[in-house]
C-alpha cells in the first residue's frame, strides 16, 4: 500500500487544513490539497537550493531552501484561509435576504421543511447547498436543531452561528418562527450599515498605513542604501586620510569607522528588503484589523504591499544612480 504523504503533517495540523477546506472554495478533498502544498513546497526548496548552491554555499543555499519550503506552505495555506473568509463573507452579506425569503414561505403556509428547501435559490451561492441540505433532513425526520446545525459544516460564518442559535431557541420557545427570522434580518442589516460606517471612519487611517510601508519606506530605504553605498564604494575611494606625514588615498571618508567597512553595501541592501517585507507583513496585518477586524483579512495586502515597496525601492537606486551618479561619483 502506498504511504499517504500528507502524513508528515502533524495530526492536528492535518485536522485544522481538512477543517478550512471544508469551509473555503476548494472543491477537492483536503489529502489532495495537502499533497499538493507539499509536492510543490519541496519542488521549491530543491530549485531554491540548485540555485543558491553555486553562489552562496551549502550552509546559506540550505537556509534559502528552507525559507522557500515555509513561503509556499504559508502562501498555499493563507490563500485557504482567504478563500474560506471570502466565502464567510459572501453569505453574511446574503443571510438577511435568504432569511426573508425563508420567513415568506413560511407565513404563506409552507412547513419549515418545504420553506427552507423552497428558499434555497443559486443566487445564495454556498449558503443555497446549505439551505437545502437543512430543509431535505428535516424532511427526513432529522431533529430540526440538527439539521440546522448542519448549515455549519462548510461555512465558517459567525453571523450563520448565531442566526441558527437564535432560531433554534426561537423554535424550542414556541415562538413565530417567521417573526424570529424578520427580527434577525434586520439586526443583521442594522450592523452591516454600522459596519460601513465604521470602515469609512477609519479609511484615511488605513490609506496612511498603506501609504508608508508602500511608498514612504522604500523610497527612505532606497534613498540610505544609494548613500550607503555611493559613500563606500564611491566618494571614500577619493578622500585621502593624513596619517601622520603620510597621505594615504583611498580611504573611508570620517563619518565611517573602521567598523561599519565590515558591513558591505550589498549586506544593507539585503537588510532593507527584509525590513520592508517584515513591514508589509506586520502592517498587512494592521490593516486587516483596522479595516474589518480581523487579522487574517490582511493577508491579502502582503503581496501588494512586499511587490510595491522593493519594485519602488529598486527603482529608487535606479534613478538617484543615473541622475546623481555622475555628481558624486557612485551608484
Amino acid at each position: 500500500m502506498t504511504p499517504d504523504i500528507t502524513s508528515v503533517y502533524p495530526k492536528g495540523v492535518r485536522a485544522r487544513i481538512a477543517r478550512t477546506v471544508r469551509y473555503s472554495t476548494y472543491d477537492k478533498a483536503p489529502r489532495v490539497f495537502m499533497s499538493t502544498m507539499l509536492w510543490l513546497s519541496i519542488c521549491a526548496a530543491i530549485l531554491m537550493f540548485l540555485l543558491c548552491n553555486n553562489q552562496f554555499g551549502q550552509e546559506i543555499a540550505i537556509l534559502f531552501a528552507l525559507a522557500a519550503f515555509a513561503l509556499v506552505q504559508v502562501s498555499f495555506y493563507s490563500w485557504l484561509i482567504l478563500s474560506a473568509d471570502s466565502k464567510a463573507n459572501f453569505v453574511d452579506s446574503i443571510l438577511p435576504d435568504a432569511l426573508r425569503l425563508i420567513s415568506s414561505n413560511l407565513r404563506s403556509g409552507l412547513t419549515i421543511d418545504r420553506a427552507l428547501i423552497n428558499s434555497a435559490r443559486e443566487e445564495f451561492g454556498p449558503l443555497k447547498d446549505a439551505i437545502d441540505i437543512a430543509g431535505k433532513k428535516i424532511a427526513t425526520g432529522y431533529d430540526e436543531k440538527v439539521a440546522f446545525m448542519s448549515m455549519l459544516e462548510r461555512i465558517n460564518s459567525q453571523n450563520l452561528e448565531r442566526a441558527i442559535d437564535l432560531i433554534v431557541q426561537g423554535i424550542r420557545s414556541g415562538g413565530q418562527l417567521a417573526g424570529i427570522l424578520d427580527k434577525i434580518a434586520d439586526i443583521f442589516n442594522d450592523r452591516s450599515m454600522l459596519s460601513k460606517e465604521m470602515r469609512s471612519t477609519v479609511l484615511m487611517y488605513a490609506i496612511f498605513i498603506f501609504f508608508v510601508l508602500g511608498l514612504g519606506a522604500p523610497v527612505l530605504f532606497g534613498i540610505s542604501d544609494y548613500l550607503v553605498r555611493t559613500t563606500t564604494t564611491g566618494i571614500g575611494a577619493q578622500i585621502p586620510e593624513i596619517n601622520g606625514d603620510a597621505v594615504i588615498v583611498g580611504a573611508p571618508l570620517p563619518i565611517m569607522s573602521r567598523s561599519a567597512q565590515s558591513v558591505s553595501p550589498d549586506f544593507m541592501t539585503m537588510y532593507f528588503v527584509l525590513a520592508m517585507i517584515i513591514s508589509a507583513i506586520t502592517g498587512s496585518v494592521i490593516l486587516g484589523q483596522v479595516m474589518n477586524g480581523k487579522e487574517k483579512a490582511g493577508l491579502k495586502f502582503i503581496p501588494i504591499l512586499i511587490t510595491l515597496s522593493i519594485v519602488l525601492f529598486f527603482a529608487i537606486k535606479y534613478l538617484l544612480s543615473i541622475t546623481l551618479g555622475s555628481m558624486l561619483g557612485g551608484g
